[in-house]
């Protein structure tokens, strides 16, 4: 929903909860992100029932001035311990929301929406304010989710969400992570 989006803080109302503070060893600290640099990749962790933001950007002109075909941006997500999602919005400033993606059938007679791993059985995935995620209805957990997109936007807001019960179930409390954003589509190792 827009109208009422943006509070007091600047920020969308689902943006008050679940978020794990950014960790300075990780890179720049912009706020309640971390800055992404162009090739690097940061190992980070997150709380179970938790996000960790990333910002990346890239107004590169050589770039941004390739034809289509040739203009592509790579993310990938590594979980190193647990089961982790990314969840990816691009061009306008609002983090994806992980807590909107299982949204019950009507069937179901509920209206309270879940964060992943949705059942499909019971839930439709629709992730507010997300223009692409991983796979997250439980089949793939623990698996690295590998984008390549059309380069097509500045700017690109990222949420990594680690899933209390699917960690729980293993054991795991804190989840650790790869995560690298490259334009440079070319300088990744493929197989």
């Amino acid at each position: 929903r827009w109208v009422g989006c943006w509070g007091d803080a600047g920020r969308c109302d689902h943006e008050a909860y679940g978020v794990d503070p950014p960790n300075p060893a990780d890179g720049e600290v912009d706020g309640n992100h971390t800055v992404l640099v162009e090739g690097r990749p940061v190992t980070s962790s997150v709380s179970l029932n938790s996000s960790r933001w990333f910002y990346y950007m890239n107004d590169n002109v050589t770039t941004m001035n390739q034809p289509d075909q040739f203009r592509k941006l790579i993310f990938s997500l590594e979980p190193c311990e647990g089961v982790v999602y990314m969840l990816v919005r691009k061009t306008r400033r609002c983090w994806p929301d992980p807590y909107s993606c299982c949204k019950p059938l009507p069937s179901e007679g509920s209206n309270a929406t879940l964060p992943p791993p949705c059942n499909q059985s019971t839930h439709v995935i629709q992730c507010g304010w997300t223009h692409f995620h991983s796979v997250i209805d439980g089949t793939r957990d623990g698996a690295p989710s590998f984008f390549e997109v059309p380069h097509n936007a500045l700017k690109y807001y990222i949420s990594i969400f680690a899933p209390a019960e699917a960690n729980l179930n293993h054991g795991i409390r804190r989840v650790t992570f790869r995560l690298t954003a490259l334009a440079d589509i070319g300088a990744f190792p493929r197989p």
